[in-house]
């Protein structure tokens, strides 16, 4: 892409983006890392903070930073990320429903428990309106907010 596309085009900052999740189950973490903030800070230039592709790149960077021991630094994201697509898309969409998840399950697994309850509680809801009372994701956040209330 680059030389297609130049080095300052979004679909470089995609590319940048794919190879980096590629690098990440071959183990080469650190290569992973800056490719990925690489096209972040691509698409950040040119697309801005809250272009729904920025806002995707940002979520699969959380991916490598928590792979990479820096869960806080992912959490941090991640609460931007959410924040921006319930303003693109809604309390409802599916890409703020994912990235819901992905926010009560990172603070689930980093233990901060208080922080974590009200973000599960409503990850259940949507889910559960969303995909059905038995649907099995519904049913996952259903079980790790009621372990988060016994917490």
């Amino acid at each position: 892409h680059r030389e297609l596309d130049g080095e300052e085009h979004h679909q470089t900052a995609a590319a940048l983006s794919d190879l980096a999740l590629v690098l990440l189950p071959r183990g080469a973490l650190e290569e992973a890392e800056q490719r990925s903030a690489r096209g972040v800070e691509l698409c950040l230039e040119t697309l801005g903070a809250s272009h729904h592709l920025t806002l995707g790149m940002r979520r699969s960077h959380t991916l490598i930073l928590q792979q990479s021991g820096r869960s806080a630094a992912a959490a941090a994201i991640l609460a931007e990320v959410l924040a921006g697509h319930r303003s693109l898309y809604g309390d409802d969409h599916e890409e703020t429903r994912t990235t819901l998840a992905a926010y009560a399950r990172l603070l689930w697994s980093m233990k901060r428990f208080a922080e974590a309850e009200p973000v599960l509680k409503e990850t259940q809801e949507r889910m559960r309106r969303a995909l059905g009372d038995l649907h099995p994701e519904a049913l996952a956040f259903a079980h790790l907010y009621g372990n988060v209330l016994l917490k």
